[in-house]
C-alpha cells in the first residue's frame, strides 16, 4: 500500500513505474504482484493503480519473455506447500 501512495502522489504518470519505458522498478514490481496473486491478495483493492502498471508491463516481450509461468520448471501458479510440523 505504501509502494502505491507514493506511486499515485507523484502523478503517476505513465504506463510503467518512472515514466514511459520500463525501469528497475517494474523489474522489482512484477514479480512481487505475480506472489501477491499466488497467495490470494485481493491487489485489486490494495493497489489499483499498481495493476495498471503490471498491465502494462504484461504487454512487453521482454516481461512475456522472463514470466515464472513460461519457464521450463515452472509449477503454474501454485503456492509452496507448507512443512508439517514434526
Amino acid at each position: 500500500a505504501s509502494l502505491e501512495a507514493k506511486y499515485t502522489s507523484r502523478g503517476a504518470n505513465g504506463p510503467f513505474m518512472c515514466g514511459q519505458s520500463p525501469s528497475v522498478a517494474d523489474i522489482c514490481l512484477v514479480p512481487q504482484l505475480y506472489n501477491g496473486r499466488r497467495f490470494g491478495v485481493d491487489l485489486a483493492a490494495v493497489c489499483p493503480a499498481l495493476l495498471a502498471v503490471d498491465e502494462a508491463c504484461a504487454e512487453s516481450e521482454y516481461f512475456k519473455a522472463s514470466h515464472p509461468d513460461g519457464q521450463p520448471d515452472a509449477d503454474v501458479a501454485e503456492p509452496p506447500k507448507k512443512k508439517a510440523k514434526a
